[in-house]
């Protein structure tokens, strides 16, 4: 298997069938997004990072803590179906 990185991680395997995820434009609200970005914001300031950094170029340590505090708690959100959930409607 072969594994890289861009802006998200990438893994190539041979004669294998690929499973794909992904969400809607209203998976989470804007109340949400905006709490997000407020908390980010303050967490690299905090943190002296510029707010323009990729998370995957910060250190290993405040990368596993930028994705315990951000990308698990999106996660959350995405899993409680707190959005829009148009699809959950039926026509």
């Amino acid at each position: 298997m072969d594994i890289y990185r861009l802006n998200l991680p990438h893994w190539r395997q041979e004669g294998v069938t690929y499973f794909v995820t992904w969400r809607l434009a209203d998976s989470l609200p804007q109340s949400k997004l905006q709490e997000l970005q407020i908390e980010r914001t303050a967490w690299l300031r905090a943190h002296r990072i510029d707010s323009s950094a990729q998370v995957e170029t910060l250190p290993e340590e405040q990368r596993h803590a930028y994705h315990r505090l951000f990308t698990d708690r999106v996660h959350q959100w995405l899993d409680a179906g707190i959005g829009g959930c148009e699809l959950r409607h039926t026509i």
